[in-house]
């Protein structure tokens, strides 16, 4: 996940591309992204 969301955060990819890629609805992949920004 890291290398994608690399990628995602560098403009690369977008975020519907790396929700396609991880199988995650919207609200699951904000979600997440937020708790991951929040321990990082």
């Amino acid at each position: 996940m890291t290398i994608r969301l690399v990628k995602w955060k560098s403009g690369e990819i977008t975020a519907t591309m790396f929700m396609q890629m991880l199988e995650l609805k919207k609200n699951t992949f904000y979600k997440i992204m937020k708790e991951y920004e929040e321990i990082k």
